[in-house]
């Protein structure tokens, strides 16, 4: 018996269409997303983390049961407040939370 070689993955040549900005300077990206758990009796707890990129420094962590786009502004509003620091951009997904109207007016101002 004889095992085939493995055959190696293609790797696309080029730069692609949709690379990712990457921070440069400290406070040019921040990053926000969460973590999700489940308690010993079966309740979702989730963990929104918010880190500088470039310094790779968790600005903030904070556990919720459930977390509207308000609660996620007060909470970078609380950020902002407390080191005196404000990011050039925000890297996030695309939950319910981070596209709400809230967020949305937030980041306009």
């Amino acid at each position: 018996m004889k095992r085939p070689s493995r055959a190696r993955k293609k790797r696309r040549v080029g730069t692609g269409r949709n690379q990712r900005m990457r921070a440069s300077f400290p406070d040019q990206m921040w990053a926000l997303d969460f973590q999700v758990d489940v308690t010993f009796d079966g309740r979702q707890l989730r963990l929104l983390n918010i880190v500088d990129e470039f310094t790779r420094e968790a600005l903030a962590t904070r556990a919720f049961r459930s977390c509207t786009a308000d609660r996620l502004v007060e909470v970078l509003d609380e950020v902002i407040a407390a080191t005196g620091r404000r990011p050039v951009h925000i890297r996030m997904d695309n939950g319910t939370e981070m596209t709400a109207h809230a967020m949305t007016d937030w980041s306009a101002k």
